[in-house]
């Protein structure tokens, strides 16, 4: 395999080695985007915290998902990479948010990898294995940043280990270890889970009813034993991560609207080439290969996901970027190996680069954080350091540098009110949900007593995003002493810092 590469970088003719020049430039560039992030003490984005936040309490020989144990803790997504980012912290004596930051880039990595690799064993083209790579970068990323804290990265990895597994073998063995992972990729982030219907289909074309079923019953038998497990150990955890989602998931179509369109304009290129792949397909009537097939189910199956998921204002085009564009890379780029004209293929590599140094914002570069932006986190600092005495952080994005402060909102903690939809047939799957509500809104309310005492000297606050203190009450006691604006990556914050009155 080494000798096939060495021969066709050999073969590249001046064109495809100035694309290759590029597609190395680009993957430098976003490798120290990369670096720039991990190396400061600061979050990426709002909710970064929450993973963190769970990592900790996993480790801490607490039980985070309890219906007793206080103050309540919530966190919506799973429990693969806390465990994963809490276990790496503890095993090697590194900082829990910067393991958890290594965690993400490596499985951003190889993910770029893995999707490179599957596309060179199904074109047998090194020059578009590398284009798959730079595109894979960003398929963890959300709009303007590198990547965030989150465990989409590692759960797209998990998922796309499964599909590589149930390509290359159907053995019994790999149809038991790709159930593992589809439940793995469950308890990493939920959605993820979509991938057993293109599996289960896959396995039906391509090897007969028989193996199809038996993959059915080893995911469910899996999924099942490990519920029954994970009730036993941490009895509120699916109040939390799946109950919680009647609140989190939700928005309008126009949103949904929104998103389609903005996912053409920037993916176009490979959507056409989706288009000229199946045309061809089916007017010359040839046989479609196994590995080809597999990642057309994978993206059909996502397009149907996306129709109501798309709709989650919480999350823009995030669940385009992990459910639909590892197989649009990997087929479109597959299909673009296909091409007989020479001026159409170029035309398609350089549109390809293009959508890539796009999302890298290579053409209009600064750094990450300017002097200014690190001079105000700074200040914050500062101001938290300074103040004595009992202090509350209302806000996530402060809780790398907030110290001895109680922690008010880790960033999926506002997603509490989820506990109490009205809902019958809810309340008999959930019959603890409404008391599992009361535990996190007494909470809430006996913070509320404290600030109406004026018990805390400094209370900070997001303005207007997700506010967990009535502005009402906060108002009637506190006095703004400052307010500076924040930056995560593309993102800032207006946080206010409010003091006792007098």
């Amino acid at each position: 395999m080494i000798r096939e590469l060495r021969n066709q970088l050999k073969s590249f003719n001046r064109l495809q080695l100035f694309f290759l020049f590029l597609a190395a430039y680009f993957i430098c560039h976003w490798l120290f985007q990369c670096i720039t992030l991990i190396y400061y003490p600061i979050a990426t984005e709002y909710r970064d915290w929450g993973s963190i936040n769970l990592s900790n309490a996993l480790y801490d020989q607490s039980s985070p998902y309890s219906f007793s144990a206080g103050p309540p803790f919530f966190y919506i997504y799973g429990l693969v990479f806390p465990l994963l980012a809490g276990g790496l912290s503890w095993g090697i004596h590194v900082d829990i948010f910067l393991i958890t930051k290594l965690l993400v880039c490596t499985c951003a990595i190889l993910t770029a990898v893995l999707i490179a690799s599957e596309i060179y064993h199904l074109s047998g083209q090194l020059l578009l294995a590398i284009l798959g790579f730079t595109a894979a970068l960003w398929t963890v990323s959300a709009i303007n940043a590198v990547f965030t804290l989150n465990p989409a990265p590692c759960g797209l990895l998990i998922t796309l280990l499964s599909l590589s597994q149930i390509r290359k073998s159907q053995s019994y063995f790999s149809i038991l270890m790709v159930a593992l992972g589809t439940v793995l990729a469950f308890y990493t982030k939920q959605y993820f889970v979509y991938i057993c219907a293109p599996i289960f289909l896959f396995l039906f074309a391509n090897t007969g009813l028989k193996k199809s079923l038996i993959y059915g019953f080893l995911f469910i038998s899996i999924l099942i034993i490990s519920i029954l497990l994970i009730n036993q150990i941490y009895p509120a955890y699916f109040y939390a991560t799946i109950l919680a989602q009647f609140y989190a998931v939700g928005g309008g179509w126009d949103h949904a609207r929104s998103q389609f369109i903005l996912f053409f304009n920037q993916y176009w290129p490979l959507i056409i080439l989706i288009f000229i792949y199946l045309v061809r397909r089916v007017k010359n009537h040839s046989s479609w290969s196994q590995g080809e097939n597999l990642y057309l189910l994978v993206l059909l199956i996502a397009a149907i996901c996306l129709i109501p998921l798309g709709r989650n204002t919480g999350a823009f085009l995030s669940y385009y970027y992990q459910l639909a564009l590892p197989a649009l890379i990997i087929i479109g780029l597959v299909s673009l190996s296909q091409l007989r004209s020479i001026l159409t293929r170029n035309f398609f590599i350089i549109s390809v680069i293009i959508f890539s140094i796009f999302h890298g914002e290579l053409l209009g570069y600064r750094p990450i954080y300017s002097e200014q932006a690190l001079l105000k986190w700074s200040r914050a600092n500062q101001i938290i350091a300074d103040t004595k005495g009992p202090k509350l952080i209302s806000t996530p994005i402060l809780a790398p540098i907030m110290g001895d402060s109680l922690l008010l909102d880790n960033g999926h903690s506002e997603c509490y009110v989820g506990l109490d939809a009205p809902s019958k047939s809810l309340d008999k799957i959930f019959p603890k949900r409404h008391s599992y509500f009361n535990s996190f809104k007494s909470h809430f309310d006996a913070i509320e007593r404290q600030i109406s005492q004026k018990e805390f000297n400094l209370i900070t606050t997001t303005k207007d995003f997700h506010p967990m203190i009535s502005s009402e009450i906060l108002e009637a006691n506190y006095i703004k002493l400052e307010t500076i604006d924040l930056q995560t990556c593309g993102q800032t914050w207006v946080t206010e810092f409010w003091v006792p009155k007098n």
